[in-house]
């Protein structure tokens, strides 16, 4: 089985870029276009038809930004032989705590997307699927499984400044509960890897603001 994993995809208006000639859309939104629909192909000459994007696919919260949005639904209605598996992120929610509304609900119709929202836990073979909510430390600590693909920021991850903050998820929490982890939420590309757990941070599709300048993006 193959299954490609990314996350972080931040696609907004970029309202303040300059425009890119050869798509006519602001150019961090249509160099984040190109990049999916590279990703794409990449995955078709590995034979892999799933991909999982593990939060943040827009950006801005409580603003949905129509040619955002048109992006992604034309990326996902172009790939209709791709088999896409969506989380919710805290940058598609609007609202606080459990009182929340997700901007990936454009997504629900689609036939080849498989959304788990904010208010799930879904588990499939292998795999645990625990998106972003106010609940999710509460939810890390009582699921368990093999491969846990989830969005939150980790005690023991760095952000794209190099540093650490204290975050409410730690290596402890995941160890004997998850054998590997697929994450998204930091935009660092990073690997922790110890004797209990594999633990990945894919990290951003592309440089988003200046933070992240000279960053080597993957997915």
């Amino acid at each position: 089985m193959k299954i490609g994993f990314t996350g972080d995809l931040h696609l907004s208006g970029f309202v303040s870029d300059l425009t890119d000639p050869t798509t006519d859309l602001p150019e961090r939104l249509s160099e984040k276009k190109k990049v999916l629909y590279n990703m794409v192909g990449r995955l078709r000459e590995r034979k892999c038809n799933k991909l999982i994007i593990a939060g943040d696919l827009l950006h801005n919260k409580s603003v949905i930004y129509s040619l955002a949005q048109s992006v992604l639904l034309d990326f996902i209605r172009e790939h209709k032989d791709i088999n896409f598996i969506t989380i919710d992120g805290n940058h598609d929610l609007s609202g606080k705590g459990r009182k929340v509304v997700s901007a990936l609900k454009c997504l629900d119709s689609e036939s080849n997307v498989k959304r788990v929202q904010f208010d799930q836990v879904v588990k499939a073979e292998d795999f645990i699927f625990i998106p972003y909510s106010a609940d999710l430390p509460k939810l890390i600590r009582e699921n368990s499984g093999k491969i846990l693909v989830s969005h939150f920021g980790l005690n023991e991850a760095v952000l794209n400044c190099g540093a650490s903050i204290v975050a409410d998820v730690s290596l402890k929490d995941l160890a004997s509960r998850y054998k590997y982890a697929f994450l998204a939420h930091y935009h660092t590309a990073q690997d922790i890897i110890t004797e209990n757990i594999n633990l990945y941070y894919m990290g951003s599709i592309t440089q988003t603001d200046w933070s992240e300048k000279n960053e080597e993006k993957r997915f």
